[in-house]
C-alpha cells in the first residue's frame, strides 16, 4: 500500500514539475500549456488519501503547488501579526511535531487561529527569518499570498513583496481552496 501511494505521489509530483517547466518557458508569453495542465489537474485524483479524505489530498495538492512556485524572499511579513485560523486538520498535523494547542494557538470569537508572541506567528523564528514547522505548516499559509476579503472574495496580499509573481491562474487555482478551507473552519466551528 505504501508502495503504490509513495508511486502516485511521486508520479504527479513528476507530472506537475513538467507542466510547471512547460508553463515557465511559456509564461512571459502567457500561452499556459493548457493540455498539460488538464492532464495534472485528471491526476490530482491520484494524490494518496485524496478520495478518503478530501482535506489530506487539498492540503497535499496545494502543499505541492507552494513547494514549486516558491518565490518568497523571505521578509517574515506574512508572519508578523498573523491572524491565519486553523482547521482541525492544521491543528493535527502540527501537534504531531510534539507541539501543544494551548502552546501555537488562541481562541479568538469561537475562532482557533495561530498565535502571536511579540507580533510574530508562534513558529516564526525571527534569528532564522524562517518558520519552525514548515513542512507541517496551516494550509492558509502554504496558500498565502492568497488571502480572503469579505466583501472581494479570494485576492493577492498587498504586504507579501512578492505579490506581483502570483498568476491570475494560481489566484482562481488557491483561491478555490481557500474558499472551500474557509467553508470547512466555520462548518467545524458550528459543530463545536
Amino acid at each position: 500500500m505504501l508502495h503504490q501511494s509513495t508511486f502516485a505521489y511521486n508520479a504527479l509530483t513528476a507530472n506537475l514539475k513538467t507542466w510547471l517547466k512547460s508553463w515557465c518557458r511559456t509564461r512571459d508569453s502567457n500561452s499556459l500549456q493548457s493540455s498539460q495542465f488538464e492532464k495534472f489537474k485528471r491526476d490530482k485524483s491520484r494524490i494518496p488519501g485524496y478520495q478518503n479524505d478530501y482535506n489530506a489530498a487539498v492540503f497535499r495538492y496545494a502543499m505541492l503547488w507552494s513547494l514549486l512556485l516558491v518565490r518568497c524572499s523571505n521578509c517574515g511579513k506574512c508572519c508578523e501579526k498573523t491572524e491565519m485560523e486553523l482547521s482541525s486538520k492544521d491543528i493535527e498535523r502540527l501537534e504531531e511535531t510534539g507541539y501543544r494547542l494551548e502552546e501555537f494557538a488562541v481562541i479568538d470569537d469561537g475562532v482557533i487561529r495561530l498565535r502571536n508572541v511579540d507580533g510574530w506567528c508562534y513558529f516564526y523564528s525571527l534569528a532564522d527569518k524562517k518558520c519552525r514547522v514548515y513542512g507541517k505548516r496551516p494550509l492558509g499559509c502554504y496558500l498565502y499570498p492568497i488571502v480572503y476579503m469579505v466583501n472581494e472574495g479570494a485576492i493577492v496580499d498587498e504586504l507579501c513583496p512578492m505579490e506581483q509573481t502570483i498568476s491570475e491562474h494560481e489566484l482562481k487555482t488557491k483561491g478555490k481552496i481557500l474558499a472551500k478551507l474557509l467553508k470547512k473552519i466555520d462548518s467545524e466551528r458550528k459543530c463545536k
